[in-house]
């Protein structure tokens, strides 16, 4: 709010002050823009202009409505929703809504990037006569969404957001012509008809206001504004009314008035319908106009947008523009020989002269004329100055002063001069004069310096080099320094002398010196390197990262405590004070402020109004009316996103999944002072603080890891400083699942859980393991116990005895042996879980032995190992075999009452177990158990029964690789012929 009263106050005394100074006011008009339909305008026939809330313009024309920001027009008519295509005016209200009126009063709005239509239009239709037509500046929204309109001659409507119309009538005349101007909180200014030479008009609602004015037509028009200061004005044909409570003010103009507008500054703009349209300060008709621009046009509407750039719509030729009315300009369209204008001189009376292709023009006023001498045919102006009553022009071969259109060369010898080079055009052309008095000056030339003093000549130059003198100043102490191109240097009695045989540095190429004389300092303008300051013997720099607007200065000038810097970007305003004190303060002024270049080529001034000579003509302010701050009072909008490549809608807070591989911002400055020519920087907070710069007006965004991230973007101007309102996009990427905090909570009580449940199952698995080990253990005692059966001990005791009473030593002790041993076998084995398959079979071949021996040699028997099978190495359970071999003997040979015959094969099935196949042609197992259950049985075999549980065991302490299959033989006639068991052993390791 401070900033924006602030340039208000600006505005005021830029153009008080031009109204001051005549020339800045009348003499030439600032520079417009004319916008078109070749730029996208949809016709030329433009009605209103608007700038909305975002910062859009917005113009109806009769071929619907459109959009700028800037840089390109958009535009809009039925087919994407407006009711009608020939739109008159533009209203927003509070809420943003844009609402357009349109021939036919067939009501639409913008809100939200998309057109509604007025869902109560038919009501408008069917209690509304809009012939003739509608009222201009009488359509209103109010907060209650309330809708007022009028009607000419049918007078003025409400319609509430029911939907309900009512109209409004005067008590005090049958007339209908009641016009509503302005509603503030629900309550309407009205203005009813003339009676006679007196007109009644409501305000408020409440007070009931007579003023008298002559007239010349039966009713007022439907031109009228209501004022920032309170003024009601109108106007009837070319008489514009100006009231306040029961006072009228009229005045006559020149043309028939079609609009009436105010601007930002309290100025009141009054188009005409075939004379443009013309700027009244502060409504004060009784003086000049301010400006009378587009003269011969139809103007219909004149606004003034946030940035204080002015816009003008008319009905024949589009749209105009310019961006700031601090700023005229001359040019070619002003008279001059082209555009460029080189060097430039100011009067003490404000007129001025400017160089123009060769040739010197005086402006004056509004008047612009070539300067006409009697100068020699074919010289070249190149410098012209006002000193004294003189205008002294220098040209390509001589140098003159004139005055009263008397013409006189300024010298007539040049002395100490060889003949051969007296009248060279190289020497004596004239780049500068500086003036000490009327008697004595000197005339910078291509190759030195020419000093005249009271009509004498002098010529100085350099001992060793041809010096082009560009310019000369004077120091307090009367020393006179000049620039050139091989840098700056100073005049001595005798000669020129370079500073730079002291000062190294000043041997750049200097464009300009001047003198300080409040501290005697020597500031020179160099061609790239910016400006050096020498004092006190030293030599300091401001260049462009001190905020100059470019190191390749073209002229100076100091203008009371300020030095003011033209430059190929702009000018740079360096003030004293500030300098003293070791403070650089400087103020640039180029593009960004409404300059229509940035190409300056000298400065010139007369009190506080500034003269800029361009490659683009001559640009003339006030020096107390820039503001800075101005460029940067529009912001960056963000256009559209684009989500992996698909256009979205715009939010304020995007929240994306973690797979989002692009994010494209697409965003623009809407600005119009400057438009499209600024860079911009942009850096995504949550991620790095870094600035990133840009030309483009895209930002392209890839694989961003899950967070929360702002980007900022801003619009970067000539001088590096930013806008003051960035574009801001929020985003949220989220993070996959499985870094969610809630599946980290899953996953820490689901894996606790699993260890739980693994720890439960592995006790209860070495539980299971311990009980089966202790069962093993139990049935391997059961097994040990069946192999130590007392018949099978007496028997073999016996048959042993036997040969003892036979005396047979030798057998008696073979066989005691292998008894002994066989039962110490046994009972070592069975303390083991596991033996050797090499026990194993030494064992069982021990046992048939004794069994064979008992018999009588009843059985014959066979063990055949796999020799592949390293039996001294291979591990199996123990007392797992001979079950199965007794069960043989006892159920299928020993109930045979032929020899039998028992063999045992071993062989690898892999690498984790072993295929052991017990065979015997006993009586088979059928015919077994039935002698079994016939007879009671002698000798109760638990062995094969013990063996069978004990697998059961086994397979589930080796996860079931232990397996056993009987198989029941027979002979051709299928009669039993014995049994085959089949047992797969695991290999313990």
């Amino acid at each position: 709010m401070v900033s924006s009263i602030k340039l208000k106050v600006i505005y005021c005394i830029s153009l008080f002050t031009l109204f001051i100074f005549p020339l800045s006011l009348s003499a030439q008009n600032p520079i417009l823009k004319n916008y078109t339909t070749n730029d996208g305008l949809p016709s030329y026939e433009v009605f209103m202009a608007h700038q909305d809330k975002e910062g859009y313009m917005w113009f109806s024309t009769n071929y619907g409505v459109c959009r700028f920001d800037g840089n390109k027009f958009e535009s809009f008519d039925t087919n994407d929703g407006l009711a009608e295509n020939t739109v008159f005016e533009i209203f927003e209200d509070y809420k943003g809504r844009i609402w357009f009126l349109t021939s036919n009063f067939k009501l639409s709005y913008w809100y939200k990037n998309r057109f509604y239509m007025y869902k109560y239009n038919e009501s408008i239709k069917k209690s509304v006569d809009i012939k003739p037509y509608i009222e201009s500046r009488s359509f209103y929204v109010d907060s209650l969404d309330n809708i007022y309109f009028s009607i000419t001659t049918k007078g003025a409507f409400k319609i509430n957001k029911q939907g309900v119309v009512k109209s409004f009538k005067s008590k005090l005349t049958k007339d209908k012509m009641l016009v509503i101007l302005n509603v503030n909180k629900s309550k309407a200014i009205l203005s009813c008809t003339s009676l006679g030479d007196s007109m009644l008009y409501y305000e408020n609602l409440g007070s009931l206001q007579k003023v008298n004015y002559k007239h010349n037509s039966k009713f007022i028009t439907k031109i009228n504004l209501i004022s920032s200061d309170g003024y009601l004005y109108f106007s009837q044909n070319n008489s514009i009314f100006k009231i306040k409570g029961n006072s009228c003010e009229q005045f006559e103009l020149s043309d028939n008035i079609i609009s009436i507008d105010e601007d930002k500054l309290g100025n009141i703009w009054v188009g005409f319908r075939d004379n443009g349209t013309k700027c009244y300060p502060q409504g004060d008709f009784t003086k000049t106009e301010l400006f009378h621009l587009l003269k011969g046009l139809p103007v219909t509407n004149v606004i003034m947008d946030h940035e204080y750039g002015l816009w003008i719509t008319t009905t024949t030729s589009g749209v105009f523009y310019t961006p700031s009315l601090n700023f005229i300009t001359y040019n070619k369209s002003s008279g001059l020989g082209e555009d460029n204008v080189s060097k430039i001189s100011v009067n003490k009376d404000s007129s001025f002269i400017a160089l123009s292709k060769g040739a010197a023009y005086l402006i004056d006023g509004e008047k612009c004329n070539l300067i006409k001498t009697n100068i020699p045919a074919g010289e070249k102006v190149e410098f012209a100055t006002f000193f004294g009553d003189y205008l002294w022009l220098g040209t390509n071969k001589m140098s003159y002063k004139i005055k009263d259109d008397i013409t006189t060369p300024v010298w007539k010898e040049i002395t100490f001069l060889p003949e051969n080079i007296k009248n060279s055009e190289f020497i004596v052309a004239t780049e500068n004069i500086y003036n000490s008095n009327l008697n004595e000056f000197h005339i910078a030339t291509k190759m030195g310096i020419i000093k005249v003093v009271e009509n004498q000549t002098f010529f100085y130059k350099s001992s060793n080099l041809l010096i082009r003198v560009i310019n000369m100043c004077k120091s307090p102490d009367g020393k006179l320094y000049f620039s050139s191109y091989y840098g700056v240097g100073e005049q001595t009695p005798d000669s020129l002398v370079m500073l730079s045989e002291k000062y190294p540095k000043l041997k750049a190429r200097a464009t300009w010196v001047l003198c300080n004389p409040e501290d005697a300092s020597l500031w020179i303008g160099t061609k790239g390197e910016g400006i050096f300051v020498l004092k006190d013997g030293r030599v300091s720099t401001i260049s462009k990262k001190d905020g100059l607007c470019s190191e390749f200065v073209k002229h100076m000038v100091k203008i009371d405590n300020e030095i003011w810097v033209a430059t190929n970007n702009g000018i740079s305003r360096i003030f004293l004070n500030d300098y003293k004190r070791g403070i650089l303060n400087i103020q640039n002024i180029n593009q960004d402020n409404g300059f229509i270049s940035n190409d300056i080529n000298q400065i010139g001034y007369i009190g506080k109004n500034i003269y800029a000579a361009t490659d683009k003509g001559v640009i003339i302010f006030n020096s107390e009316n820039i503001d800075t701050e101005l460029p940067k009072r529009g912001h960056v909008k963000i256009f559209g996103i684009k989500i992996n490549e698909k256009d979205t809608l715009l939010q304020d807070q995007y929240s994306l999944p973690y797979n989002t591989a692009t994010i494209t911002i697409s965003f623009g400055y809407l600005s119009f002072l400057n438009a499209g020519k600024q860079q911009y920087k942009y850096r995504i907070l949550g991620l790095s603080d870094e600035w990133k710069y840009t030309s483009s007006t895209e930002v392209r965004l890839t694989t961003l890891p899950p967070g929360k991230y702002t980007i900022e973007i801003y619009a970067v101007f000539s001088d590096g400083t930013s806008c003051h309102v960035p574009g801001i996009v929020n985003i949220e990427i989220k993070s996959p699942f499985w870094q969610e905090w809630w599946f980290y909570i899953i996953v820490v009580t689901f894996s606790i859980s699993v260890i739980f449940i693994i720890f439960i199952l592995r006790i209860n698995q070495i539980n299971r393991k311990n009980k089966t080990k202790y069962q093993l253990f139990e049935f391997q005692r059961k097994a040990l116990a069946s192999q130590m059966n007392p018949h099978f001990i007496f028997n073999s005791l016996n048959s042993i005895q036997l040969y003892i009473l036979k005396n047979d030593v030798v057998k008696s002790n073979k066989y005691l042996g292998k008894f002994s041993s066989l039962m110490r076998t046994i009972l070592v084995n069975s303390s083991e879980p596991s033996v050797t398959l090499e026990n194993e079979i030494n064992t069982l071949s021990t046992y048939l032995e004794l069994e064979s021996l008992r018999f009588d040699n009843k059985f014959s028997y066979e063990i055949n190992v796999d020799p592949t099978i390293c039996i001294s190495e291979t591990q199996i359970p123990t007392l797992l075999i001979q079950p199965f071999v007794e069960n043989a003997i006892w159920h299928g040979l020993m109930n045979k009452t032929t020899t039998g015959k028992l063999t045992v094969e071993i062989f690898p099935v892999n690498n984790n177990s072993i295929k052991c196949i017990i065979t015997d042609d006993g009586i088979g197992r059928e015919k077994a158990a039935q002698i079994i259950k016939m007879k009671s049985e002698k000798h109760k075999s638990m062995g094969a029964k013990i063996t069978e549980e004990r697998l059961v065991l086994f397979n589930s302490l080796y996860n079931n690789k232990l397996k056993i299959h009987y198989n029941d033989l027979t002979d051709s006639s299928g009669n039993p012929s014995g049994t085959k068991v089949e047992i797969i052993i695991p290999i313990i390791k």
